[in-house]
């Protein structure tokens, strides 16, 4: 019998085997050729002597199918979209626009002196307690340890509310005002995973991202940095690089890893690289170019070809890349400023969907009242209609390998921008990072099977 092989499915051919890569779930099987009677590049048939239960095997996990159905995958997205929909996504802002940096790329204005008060956190506490299924709490700035006093009330007053529902924290902070006991607090008490920049090595980064002093913020950073490492939990620290073609290069990237060595081979600290650059068309003294299509898909293009150069330093180095987790992770792709429950709150109560258009009309969606605990923000439900008009998959979509990581529903300011439904330029990419994809899960089968030997 002849079977279909799933549009999400990536086959290389070994010497005698078959590796199949399943991008909806990033599952992969090795068949050994002479179990294959014929395979093209959509069908596949196998010999007599491949056991039923291996068929079993790829049809349920989707590698092969019996038919050919729009109306089944079509059904498996809904399904994945509905799940997104159980989590509800706050993005908290305790010091506003304040921060303690001045990075030179920066699309914020930190001019506001506003920060987040005690009738905020009144107001938060009852609203979070009210919330059903899982509640992801973000702290978000300008930098949200200015104002750390209110992060530690509200996850103290919150902790009554765990009853009701799952509540997680992240924080995006740039590391310089963590301290050992602050670590401590916040890891105990549920801020599991951090974005912590480190622009490459001290010279380039100090000039990006001085103090408002003018003074230089590595050393503090990588001295910070260091104080995860002794914790017994789990956290997930993820260090964000951002380049140019001056500021960073395969040499340089080496000799910083050395600086971060303690970050090898431990899966709790994970690596992204971004190209720098201002796609939000607000800080118009960076500005290089307005965000049509045609212009994104070049910058994006080439950030994916230096990113591949630099996750292979990475992984051949024992350190992990997040993307390539984010690239096999069902609706990694998609935007969090994609779902209707997801939204931002900045220092002036002001709804948003994204934390970079932060000036701009169209991603202000409302307002909350903070003087009255028990009223619900005004949103303008004409705008919530426009933003996702073309948050949609397309026909074009069934065929593509990351379908189930985008659902077509990747950046909504892009497709704001070019009025369509826009597509992420990695998609032109999946050989290359499947190649990545394949070699970061063999660093992890090498470290845990080193580990075992160890009988650690």
């Amino acid at each position: 019998m002849q079977y279909f092989i799933s549009n999400q499915c990536t086959i290389i051919e070994n010497n005698d085997s078959y590796t199949f890569f399943n991008w909806e779930n990033g599952q992969e099987v090795h068949i050994l050729k002479n179990l294959v009677h014929l395979v093209s590049d959509e069908q596949i048939s196998f010999e007599q002597n491949f056991e039923e239960k291996n068929i079993e095997y790829l049809l349920i996990n989707h590698f092969i199918s019996e038919t050919y159905s729009k109306d089944v995958i079509s059904e498996r997205l809904l399904k994945l979209i509905d799940s997104q929909k159980e989590n509800t996504k706050i993005t908290l802002m305790p010091s506003g626009y304040k921060c303690n940096f001045r990075c030179k790329y920066c699309y914020e204005s930190h001019d506001a002196k506003k920060e987040y008060e005690e009738k905020e956190l009144n107001y938060f506490v009852n609203y979070i307690k009210s919330l059903k299924g899982n509640v992801i709490i973000d702290f978000f700035g300008g930098e949200p340890l200015i104002n750390f006093k209110w992060v530690k009330n509200l996850i103290i007053n919150l902790k009554e509310a765990q009853h009701l529902n799952t509540i997680r924290y992240s924080m995006s902070t740039n590391g310089y005002l963590l301290n050992k006991e602050r670590i401590a607090f916040l890891v105990n008490a549920g801020v599991r995973t951090y974005q912590i920049t480190v622009d490459g090595l001290e010279d380039i980064h100090n000039e990006l991202r001085p103090l408002t002093n003018g003074k230089g913020s590595w050393s503090k950073i990588i001295e910070n940095l260091k104080l995860f490492k002794g914790l017994t939990e789990y956290f997930k620290v993820i260090i964000r690089i951002n380049f140019n073609s001056d500021s960073l290069n395969k040499d340089k990237l080496l000799k910083l890893l050395d600086i971060l060595s303690f970050a090898r081979g431990d899966i709790r600290f994970k690596f992204i690289f971004r190209e720098i650059g201002d796609y939000s068309g607000i800080n118009s003294s960076l500005l290089k170019f307005k965000i049509n299509e045609e212009n994104y898909v070049q910058s994006r293009n080439n950030e994916f070809l230096k990113n591949f150069e630099f996750i292979n330093v990475l992984i051949d180095n024992g350190f992990f890349s997040e993307d390539i987790d984010v690239l096999t992770r069902p609706a990694g792709l998609v935007c969090y400023a994609s779902f209707p429950q997801n939204f931002v709150v900045n220092d002036q109560g002001e709804i948003l969907r994204c934390t970079v258009a932060v000036d701009q009309n169209y991603n202000k969606f409302g307002k909350i009242n903070f003087s009255d605990n028990s009223s619900k923000p005004e949103i303008d439900n004409k705008k919530f209609s426009d933003w996702e008009k073309n948050l949609r998959w397309e026909e074009k979509c069934y065929k593509c390998k990351m379908l189930y990581q985008c659902l077509g529903m990747n950046c909504p300011v892009k497709n704001i921008a070019n009025n369509k439904s826009t597509c992420p330029p990695v998609v032109n990419y999946t050989d290359e990072v499947l190649k990545l994809v394949l070699k970061q899960k063999m660093l992890i089968k090498d470290i845990l099977s080193k580990r075992v030997k160890q009988g650690v």
